[in-house]
């Protein structure tokens, strides 16, 4: 009666829950009601037949267990399945660990049993003795294998990944590792912070960072330290057994377990430092791709054991590290050559600069024993030897002035254009000039307006034979003016224009051009406003042409700070 009742309870409470409950739900009901029905059901079978018979069956007593058994399934799933249910259930790591290996070992020795029967019952004459060295073979070896700490170390590895939840909360742990590498700190460099990052994984006391500062093959020497003093001693050579065994294995290195059991660690030879000294030290390899650049020793007071967990940790955080640290030494490399290429450009534009006052100076002097009794002449020289001084001067004090602010004026383009022109008619062949009638004006540098108008003619004559023609002319409008200067040289291809005309240190005149006359010309003209387009073909010539914006009125204004040179 009992059993009757509690089914008819079980299946009524069941439907009225089963119909007023979320859909999500209504399964877990299911595996339960059956469960319940399972149950009570087979002892309702069970009683009914003792009824009838007047004793309990024997057999359906015994496979009672058995029954109850094959509805724990169902019972787990309901309650797997109901997120309303708590199933958590605590078992320590160490119970699991004994349970399952104690289970292991009654499943090993009955199959080494049967083994031994199958033996005895067929083996003939010596049936019994071979089923007794069987299982005492079997016993022996299973002792071995529970006695071999490699063993205990692969199971307890296992059980952890299997049978137990992480010890850390990644997450934390990488937006704790990502605010420390990459929120900068003025108070402490990255090395700081990267052994830092480290450390407070396990709370060690101190650390100390190695790193390779002088490229692949150098040696790692003491780089940062943290809660610590820097050593100036110590040293990893890069050949040495310990980087070797880091690259190969990856591992993490802990002093305190290589005291005990060097075997483990295939017996690598450590330094002093690292073994001799009473606190436990965790070397954690910095990998990049597949070369050690540096390892992070961490110091602890307390003695710690590191599971797998702790070591996979570790290894991510050491690569993450490495990748940190390998980006800042490429940064600062590129910092350096940034540097020094500035450096190199500074050096070009004083060699240009030079070079032209050279020429002319050199000029004078050509023509000074054939034209020395010429008084015009000696006016010329005069007047280039002044014109090369107050270039240089201007040039010096460009250096000494880094940020100075250049003065710009109206400038009346068509004399400052035939000036240009008449200037440079001391080589063939001589520029025609067409400036004559246009009167406009631009805000610009005297000095540096010359200078550009200057260079593009003297490159169209470099360019042209002496039988060529060099034609300068002049086009206005009410907004803009185009000066433009057309040669019969030897040209250029587009592909140069496109790729090579205004790149610094490229030229076409070999060893006897800088290659940024070109550049210096379009960035003032770009300072302007203005804009430059170069049209050429190979054999044919070169038009240039230089668009300048019309300004109007009477006051000079100022223009922006400018560089050292002429362009920046």
């Amino acid at each position: 009666p009992g059993s009757i009742v509690m089914c008819l309870i079980g299946l009524a409470l069941a439907e009225r829950i089963y119909r007023g409950s979320d859909p999500a739900v209504r399964r877990p009901i299911v595996y339960l009601c059956l469960a319940m029905l399972g149950i009570f059901g087979y002892d309702l079978f069970m009683y009914s037949a003792a009824v009838l018979a007047g004793e309990i069956n024997g057999g359906l007593w015994i496979a009672r267990g058995m029954a109850n058994a094959l509805i724990v399934p169902l019972l787990a799933v309901a309650a797997r399945r109901n997120r309303d249910w708590p199933v958590d259930i605590f078992v320590s790591r160490q119970a699991a660990y004994f349970g399952i290996m104690f289970f292991a070992t009654g499943i090993y020795l009955f199959l080494m049993a049967l083994g031994g029967y199958y033996v005895k019952e067929y083996g003939g004459d010596w049936g019994t003795a071979a089923a007794a060295i069987l299982v005492f073979g079997a016993v022996i070896f299973l002792v071995a294998l529970l006695l071999s700490d490699r063993l205990r170390r692969r199971a307890k590895v296992f059980f952890s990944k299997h049978f137990f939840s992480s010890r850390f909360d990644y997450r934390e742990e990488w937006q704790r590792l990502s605010n420390m590498l990459y929120q900068p700190d003025e108070s402490r460099s990255l090395g700081e912070r990267s052994i830092e990052a480290v450390a407070r994984i396990y709370d060690s006391e101190s650390g100390l960072l190695l790193l390779q500062q002088g490229g692949e093959g150098s040696p790692l020497k003491p780089f940062a330290a943290w809660c610590s003093e820097l050593p100036e001693k110590l040293s990893l050579d890069p050949d040495s057994e310990l980087v070797k065994y880091l690259e190969s294995s990856t591992w993490i290195i802990d002093t305190r377990q290589y005291k005990v059991d060097p075997e483990f660690y295939r017996r690598v030879a450590l330094p002093d430092w690292l073994t001799k000294t009473e606190h436990q030290k965790i070397v954690v390899p910095l990998l990049q791709e597949t070369k050690l650049i540096g390892v992070i020793v961490l110091s602890q007071d307390l003695p710690i054991s590191l599971t797998y967990e702790d070591t996979d940790l570790l290894k991510i955080v050491g690569r993450q590290v490495a990748g940190v640290l390998a980006q800042q030494q490429t940064s600062d490399r590129l910092a350096e050559g940034l540097q020094f290429q500035a450096y190199s450009r500074l050096t070009a534009f004083l060699m240009h600069d030079l070079k032209n006052v050279a020429a002319q100076q050199s000029l004078v002097v050509k023509n000074a024993e054939k034209y020395k009794n010429n008084p015009e002449f000696i006016d010329d020289a005069f007047t280039t030897i002044a014109h090369s001084v107050k270039r240089m001067n201007r040039l010096i004090a460009q250096l000494a002035v880094r940020n100075r602010k250049e003065k710009r004026i109206h400038i009346d383009i068509s004399k400052a254009l035939a000036d240009v022109v008449a200037s440079v008619s001391d080589r063939k062949p001589v520029p025609q000039a067409d400036v004559d009638d246009c009167d406009a004006m631009v805000s610009a540098d005297a000095e540096r307006l010359s200078a550009i108008f200057t260079h593009v003619i003297r490159n169209a004559q470099d360019a042209t034979s002496e039988l060529g023609s060099v034609i300068v002319k002049l086009i206005c409008s009410p907004s803009n003016i185009d000066i433009v200067v057309t040669d019969t040289g030897v040209g250029m291809d587009e592909s140069f224009i496109r790729k090579n005309l205004f790149t610094p240190f490229e030229s076409t005149k070999g060893v006897g051009g800088m290659g940024i006359g070109a550049y210096q010309v379009r960035e003032y003209v770009r300072e302007l406003k203005g804009s430059l387009n170069v049209d050429s073909a190979v054999g044919v010539g070169t038009v240039v042409t230089i668009r300048l914006p019309v300004v109007n009125g009477e006051h000079d204004d100022e223009a922006g700070a400018v560089g050292p040179l002429h362009d920046k």
